[in-house]
C-alpha cells in the first residue's frame, strides 16, 4: 500500500497540468482540469467550458495519471454526488491582545480537509485586527469560490463583524465575522472571505443571520 501512495505522488508531481482530460474507472471522460493544488491536494474538474458544474476531485481518487489523460477510481455519478462541492473550510480564530498597546493581533486559521488523507490543512491565515482597519460600508464581498455574495451594508471596526446585504430577492441580511475575510482590496472596493458561499449556508447557527466560527479557548 506504502508503494502504491508513493507511485500516485511522484506521477502526480511529473505530469498534473491544466487541460488534462479527466476519465472516471469505466473509462468515461469526466472533464478537463481546470485548476489543482498540490498543498491541499485538489484538482478542479470542468465538464464543459461554458458549465458552471465543476467537480473538486481529491488527489486521494487518483489512480493513474500520464501527459495527457487523468484516471480516477470512482463512477461519473459517484463524482458528482460526492465531490460537486468545494472541500468544507472551517474557521477557528485564535484572540491575542498586545499587552502594551490593546491592538488586537488575532489570528484567524482556515482549514479544510487535505486531499491527500483528509487530515485538516491549513489553507489562509489572517491578521483579524489589521483586516478590520480597511473595510467600510459599500464594498462587494466574495467567497473563496468567487460567488459574489452582497454589499457591506454597515460595519463597526470595534464590532468585528459586518453587516452585509445579501443579492437576490428578497434581500436579507447577513452578519459577517471579519475572521472569515481572506483580503480587503481598498482600491476595488472588495472583501474576499475565506471560505466558500456553500460554506456560510453550512456556518450559519441553526439557520440564522449570522455566521458562527469557533474562538480558540486558549490564548
Amino acid at each position: 500500500m506504502t508503494n502504491y501512495e508513493a507511485t500516485i505522488t511522484l506521477d502526480i508531481r511529473q505530469y498534473l497540468d491544466y487541460g488534462l482530460h479527466v476519465y472516471d474507472v469505466d473509462g468515461k471522460k469526466v472533464g478537463m482540469v481546470d485548476w489543482y493544488d498540490r498543498i491541499s491536494g485538489y484538482i478542479l474538474v470542468r465538464s464543459n467550458p461554458l458549465s458552471d458544474k465543476d467537480l473538486y476531485i481529491p488527489f486521494s481518487a487518483i489512480t493513474n495519471i500520464d501527459p495527457r489523460d487523468l484516471f480516477v477510481s470512482e463512477t461519473r455519478d459517484e463524482l458528482r454526488r460526492k465531490y460537486h462541492d468545494p472541500p468544507p473550510r472551517s474557521i477557528l480564530v485564535n484572540p491575542e491582545i498586545d499587552p502594551d498597546t490593546g491592538a488586537d493581533e488575532s489570528k484567524a486559521v482556515t482549514t479544510e480537509p487535505s486531499g491527500y488523507d483528509g487530515a485538516p490543512v491549513v489553507v489562509d491565515e489572517a491578521n483579524v485586527g489589521e483586516l478590520a482597519h480597511h473595510i467600510a460600508a459599500g464594498f462587494h464581498v466574495y467567497s473563496s469560490d468567487m460567488q459574489f455574495i452582497g454589499s457591506v451594508k454597515q460595519y463597526e471596526i470595534g464590532s468585528g463583524k459586518m453587516l452585509v446585504a445579501l443579492r437576490g430577492i428578497p434581500r436579507r441580511d447577513l452578519t459577517v465575522p471579519v475572521a472569515a475575510v481572506d483580503l480587503v482590496d481598498r482600491y476595488a472596493r472588495e472583501v474576499y472571505l475565506s471560505v466558500s458561499s456553500i460554506d456560510l449556508q453550512r456556518m450559519q447557527n441553526d439557520g440564522s443571520e449570522e455566521i458562527v466560527v469557533e474562538v480558540s479557548e486558549s490564548s
